[in-house]
């Protein structure tokens, strides 16, 4: 259990753990101002490497700087599976990933809209062969190649799926006027 706070947060979040059924092993007190305990370290902590099961928070008005602050550490929290209590009161998952839902979406619907008015460059069908060419000179095997595709997002020839060691072969071995 992570544990933000004030003075006396351990000992409340360590009240809190023993009235649990399955208390915590461990609990984390963490010094949100400590350069190197900041949120944005907790808060990698907490997404990268799945330590915390829980995020207890006292006095969330001294630990946070604003209220969307505290919404986007919970909501990133809750996403990951990290249950999060605050001052002793569980936080409803359900009534938060309001932001990361509504990011989403708003992050789709961007992404239609220049899909149907502006083709990006690092997008094309024309910088992924350039980019499986670099990496094959390279000595990149098709898989490699295919991962790296994956990984800078471009879409496929079709526009679904993942790219596949045939579909490398296949986009190395086509023409650029193919492309039109």
């Amino acid at each position: 259990m992570a544990v933000l706070g004030d003075e006396g947060a351990e000992a409340e979040a360590k009240r809190f753990a023993d009235g649990l059924a399955e208390p915590h092993s461990l609990v984390c007190p963490v010094d949100p101002g400590h350069p190197e305990q900041a949120l944005p370290k907790i808060m990698q902590t907490i997404m990268d490497h799945g330590s915390f099961r829980t995020l207890y928070v006292t006095s969330p008005n001294a630990v946070f700087s604003s209220r969307m602050q505290r919404n986007v550490v919970y909501d990133l929290a809750l996403f990951r599976g990290v249950q999060v209590v605050e001052d002793g009161t569980r936080i409803d998952p359900g009534k938060h990933h309001r932001l990361l839902r509504e990011g989403t979406e708003l992050f789709a619907v961007l992404r239609i809209r220049d899909n149907a008015t502006v083709v990006e460059e690092s997008r094309s069908r024309a910088h992924a062969r350039k980019t499986a060419a670099e990496l094959h000179s390279q000595g990149y095997s098709f898989r490699e190649i295919a991962a790296v595709l994956d990984e800078e997002a471009i879409p496929t020839s079709s526009g679904r799926g993942k790219w596949s060691a045939s579909a490398v072969a296949k986009l190395l071995s086509s023409k650029p006027e193919d492309d039109r």
